[in-house]
This record gives structure tokens, C-alpha cells and sequence, in this order.
């Protein structure tokens, strides 16, 4: 427990050493040259990332991490020195591409994971950047304007899947080198991006239709069955369904059923609650037995 509120107090020193830099940057980017901010920012950068691995230990990750957020400004400032417009889209997903790339090449050797979380915000920007960019040209504007939805559902999914493939390699590596504390992270953020999505996008393409309920629902069983498996096994999916099922059985009813007494409504929905609450139950006491 101690060990875990100071891994909790180091992320955040490390949360707000960030927000201190950024702060400063903006209060001098119009008073120092850029090659005096790119000689702060990168020598600084190096010597957090030797820190942390001077460490190696857990508490190196949040060093890990502010090293990889002052490489990127640092590449930017590179970038703008050479001329180019730092917010561009080329600059962008270059530099988030290239760090993404350079982490993934470190994480290989080092198998930290806070190495792998700088590579899954790289990348996973580099991927926004280059899907703007992309629904911006060739997409029409209803589209562009629902593409965050589309993002949603994709990111849900490779989130998941990364979860599942982390979960597998972790098993087949030792507990030095596993991974297997990055997959709650990412069932926890894919699931609701997923499942999340799915209303959403119905509520933008206006189809209020039983093919979208069923599509929904069909979601939302198959990531029960998906907590359920015997190579998953998880309770923050199961969980997450769980919430979810309810949320849009509340949003179904008033939609479909809007001269519904009341009374009706909250009898239906105290049944439902217990219902899903003694199912979820169960089904996690079993994961918790097979565990």
C-alpha cells in the first residue's frame, strides 16, 4: 500500500513538473531564441531519461515519461528552427511518429511499462493526426464532423486487442519483463470507447431503429462473453458492460416508451438494476475462482 501511494505521488510530481514546464514555456517562448529553448529543452530531456534509467525501478516511469513529453517539444522546436510551422500536420505525426517508433525500439530491450504508454500516445496521436488530416480531404462535412465517433470505435477496439495481446505475451515472459499491468489500463480505456461509440454514433446518424438496439445490445453481450473467456477473464470489461447496459436500457425506455408512468419506470429499472448487479456478481466470483 505504501509502495503503491508513492508511485501514485510520483506520477503526480511528475503531472505537475510537466504543467510547471509547459507554463514556462509559453511565459518565455517570445523571449528566448529558439535555439536557447532548444538547448534548455533537450539537454534537460536527456538527463531525466538517464535518470530513469539509473533507477530502473517502478519509480523510473514517471521520469520515463517526462523525458518522452520534452522530447516531443524539444523535436518541435527543432523542426521550427529549420523553418517549418511547429502545429502543422507534417510536424506533427512526424515527430509523434518518429518518438513512437524510437520507444517501441527502447520498450523492446528495456520492457518497461511506461516506455509502452509513451508509444501508445504517439502513436495514437500520429493515428488522429493522420485521420483529421485524411476526413478532412476526402471526406464529406457530415462525416468530418462524426469521425471523432469513428476514432472512438477504433481506438476501443486496438485498445482491446493490445490489452489481449499483452495479457498472452506476459504470461510466456518473466514477471521482470511482463506486461501484463498494461492490460487492465488498456481494457479499461478501450472498453467504453467502444461500447461508448455505438449510441453515439446512432444518435448522430439520427437512425432510431430496432437494428441499432440490437446492434448495441449484440456489443454489449459480446464483451460479456469477451470478460468471460478463458484467455481474458477480466472484471473491468465485465464491469464496464455491465454500466453500459444499463445506461442505454435507461436511454431506450425514455425513447421508445415516453408515456411510461413513473412509477412503472422505476419498478422496471429496480428489477433491472438487481438483475444485472446479481448476474455481474456471479460472473465475477467465477472469473475470481478460474483466476
Amino acid at each position: 500500500m505504501r509502495n503503491f501511494v508513492a508511485l501514485i505521488l510520483s506520477y503526480l510530481g511528475a503531472l505537475i513538473f510537466l504543467m510547471g514546464c509547459l507554463i514556462g514555456f509559453a511565459e518565455y517562448s517570445q523571449i528566448l531564441p529558439l535555439s536557447t529553448q532548444i538547448l534548455l529543452v533537450l539537454p534537460l530531456s536527456l538527463v531525466i531519461y538517464y535518470l530513469a534509467l539509473l533507477f530502473n525501478s517502478k519509480f523510473s516511469g514517471p521520469l520515463f515519461l517526462i523525458s518522452g513529453f520534452l522530447f516531443f517539444i524539444g523535436a518541435q522546436l527543432i523542426f521550427s528552427d529549420f523553418g517549418f510551422y511547429a502545429p502543422s500536420f507534417t510536424v506533427q505525426w512526424i515527430v509523434s511518429f518518429l518518438l513512437g517508433l524510437s520507444y517501441l525500439i527502447i520498450f523492446y530491450y528495456l520492457r518497461k511499462n511506461s516506455l509502452m504508454v509513451l508509444v501508445l500516445i504517439f502513436l495514437s496521436y500520429c493515428v488522429i493526426k493522420v485521420g483529421v488530416w485524411g476526413a478532412e480531404h476526402y471526406l464529406s462535412l457530415f462525416n468530418q464532423q462524426i469521425f471523432p465517433v469513428y476514432l472512438m470505435l477504433f481506438f476501443g477496439v486496438i485498445y482491446s486487442f493490445l490489452g489481449f495481446v499483452f495479457s498472452k505475451t506476459s504470461s510466456k515472459t518473466s514477471s521482470k519483463t511482463s506486461s501484463k499491468n498494461l492490460t487492465p489500463i488498456l481494457y479499461f480505456l478501450g472498453t467504453p470507447l467502444f461500447l461508448g461509440a455505438i449510441p453515439i454514433l446512432n444518435q448522430c446518424l439520427n437512425s432510431f431503429s430496432l437494428i441499432w438496439i440490437f446492434i448495441f445490445l449484440g456489443s454489449v453481450f459480446l464483451t460479456f462473453i469477451f470478460s468471460m473467456s478463458p484467455g481474458v477473464k477480466s472484471k473491468i470489461i465485465l464491469i464496464w458492460s455491465a454500466l453500459f447496459l444499463i445506461i442505454d436500457s435507461l436511454l431506450m425506455t425514455q425513447l421508445y416508451f415516453p408515456s411510461i408512468s413513473w412509477a412503472i419506470f422505476f419498478i422496471l429499472l429496480g428489477i433491472f438494476l438487481m438483475l444485472s448487479s446479481g448476474l455481474s456478481w456471479v460472473l465475477i466470483k467465477a472469473i475470481n475462482k478460474k483466476n
